[in-house]
């Protein structure tokens, strides 16, 4: 068995640190849009902005499915945040370790 040396083990610190600040990133943003949501949902006359718009409003509906059985959106933007950090931080780890066995195979 080999020993890991001090770059691997940085490396690997690294990648986790890239992935945790890709899903909170993610997460804050989609949380803050939560707050758009109204202007989001009127869909532009261009259909690539209407295209994009539809995309993030139909990203947005767990929050929004929050906000209104509560009633308010700031309840409705945590659960977006929190949905979407945990998303893409499952997404980000299938994507690594999808990767990493593609290069054990070579």
């Amino acid at each position: 068995m080999q020993e890991l040396s001090a770059t691997e083990i940085s490396g690997r610190e690294s990648r986790r640190e890239r992935r945790y600040f890709v899903a909170v990133a993610w997460g804050v943003l989609m949380g803050c849009l939560t707050f758009a949501a109204g202007p989001l949902a009127w869909l532009s006359a261009n259909p690539i902005i209407a295209a994009i718009q539809w995309a993030l409003t139909v990203l947005l509906i767990p929050g929004l499915l929050c906000a209104a059985m509560i009633g308010s959106l700031i309840p409705g933007a945590f659960v977006n945040a929190v949905f979407h950090f945990g998303s893409a931080w499952l997404v980000l780890a299938s994507v690594a370790r999808l990767r990493k066995s593609a290069d054990a195979r070579r």
